[in-house]
């Protein structure tokens, strides 16, 4: 499993407003996810990596390397996958 965290670019939107200067971390939070936070989810989740990226802003080398690392993991071909981590073959991709 892959977790891809989306809208990347509100990030910067929110950060350069000076509102969320103002704002306490705990009221952040609920606006942005930071990637720390990503990665604590990552690991709770089990899956094998987590990759931020924004539709409005993304490039071509990023849908590859999202596709690519989804790719990876689905063929059983990443090392770090929960797959190879409990020595099971990958049965099936669920893409959510």
């Amino acid at each position: 499993m892959v977790l891809v965290g989306l809208q990347r670019d509100l990030r910067d939107i929110y950060e350069q407003s000076p509102d969320y200067a103002k704002m306490t971390a705990d009221d952040r939070h609920l606006l942005v996810i930071e990637p720390e936070e990503g990665e604590v989810l990552r690991r709770t989740m089990k899956a094998s990596a987590y990759i931020e990226t924004s539709a409005k802003t993304m490039t071509l080398d990023e849908i590859e390397t999202v596709f690519s690392k989804i790719a990876a993991v689905a063929m059983g071909e990443d090392k770090s996958s929960v797959a190879q981590l409990l020595k099971k073959p990958a049965k099936h991709c669920i893409i959510m």
